[in-house]
């Protein structure tokens, strides 16, 4: 899963396109498609820092994609409260020690909640254990 520019995933395609076209697929956060992008009017973070890269990964690399665009990622929140409301398993304790982090800078510039398309698929048992608050609306 990439949740940042796709710099790296495009040089490793380049380095070893056929240990990364073993992939089953990539997940990728970026791009916007029907709202504002976060940098200009059109433009959103992760293609805007590397446009190069971006358009390799979409127009030379034959591995299934699954974009999650800003679109998604201004809809699926996760507030402190959901963090706190986590189960004690594997996967809860993880988010638990990963998202504060996230939150104090987000909160930090005055927004109330992260944006946690991170966990929208890493692992479907995820789901099962409530990871993704009843508020978020999943693709």
């Amino acid at each position: 899963m990439a949740t940042g520019p796709l710099t790296n995933i495009a040089l490793a395609f380049q380095k070893d396109r056929e240990v990364m076209s073993r992939l089953r697929e990539l997940v990728m956060m970026g791009g916007a498609v029907h709202v504002p992008g976060n940098m200009d009017s059109r433009s959103e973070f992760n293609f805007y820092v590397d446009p190069d890269a971006a358009d390799y990964v979409f127009q030379e690399t034959t591995v299934p994609k699954v974009l999650v665009p800003l679109d998604v990622t201004n809809k699926v929140l996760l507030t402190p409260t959901d963090v706190a409301g986590l189960s004690d398993t594997l996967s809860g304790r993880l988010i638990k020690s990963i998202v504060p982090k996230y939150h104090s800078g987000y909160i930090g510039n005055g927004l109330r909640e992260a944006r946690c398309t991170i966990l929208w698929r890493w692992d479907s048992a995820w789901r099962k254990t409530s990871l993704i608050c009843g508020r978020c609306s999943c693709v």
